[in-house]
């Protein structure tokens, strides 16, 4: 099973690799697949995608069974999450995917476009991390989908986020040093190399 995380990552956070490292451990995934959005996502203050990626290969350099695609990257629109998944599945026919989502957006799901085509044909991994009642909004918004839903409690969740980095670059600890170092070296995010 291929786990599909995806996101802005403007820029990838110690999070970001926090929440790698915990999926490698479960027995069930087999390999991480990271998945910047592209260019064409419609978020301001997105460092171009090129870099994002870029970073985002520096972050996981080390770690095994990680890759970066630039599915979404090479698209000449912003696809749907189900559309990149669908992708995915007919490049690699052999192999299964699943999303990998954390609960504060599980409440929104039913309102992203082609949700039902989603969770219909892809398993979704949940990150619960107590803020939110997971198995009940699984059986309110999804009461015959279930078993497509892989919830993950014992994640300790941290208070580090890509805004809190561009809000204030000089805060240490919000990045590994190989993207800090790819950040100065490209001058991004109004930080300079000296």
């Amino acid at each position: 099973m291929i786990a599909v995380f995806g996101g802005a990552f403007n820029p990838p956070t110690v999070a970001h690799y926090e929440i790698i490292k915990y999926l490698l451990k479960q027995h069930f995934i087999d390999e991480i697949m990271l998945m910047p959005v592209g260019d064409h996502y419609n978020k301001t203050g997105m460092a171009a995608a090129k870099h994002r990626f870029n970073m985002l290969k520096e972050m996981v350099e080390n770690l095994p069974n990680t890759t970066v695609s630039n599915v979404e990257i090479d698209e000449p629109i912003a696809l749907k999450t189900v559309e990149t998944l669908e992708i995915l599945q007919k490049m690699y026919p052999s192999k299964e995917f699943v999303f990998v989502m954390g609960a504060d957006n599980l409440r929104d799901l039913p309102k992203w476009s082609q949700h039902k085509r989603l969770v219909n044909n892809f398993k979704m991994i949940i990150f619960d991390r107590g803020e939110e009642d997971v198995p009940a909004i699984i059986k309110e918004y999804f009461p015959n989908q279930i078993d497509q839903f892989i919830v993950l409690k014992d994640f300790v969740k941290l208070d580090i986020s890509a805004t809190l980095y561009r809000d204030n670059p000089t805060t240490e600890g919000l990045l590994l040093p190989e993207v800090t170092n790819y950040i100065l070296k490209h001058s991004l995010y109004g930080c300079f190399d000296s």
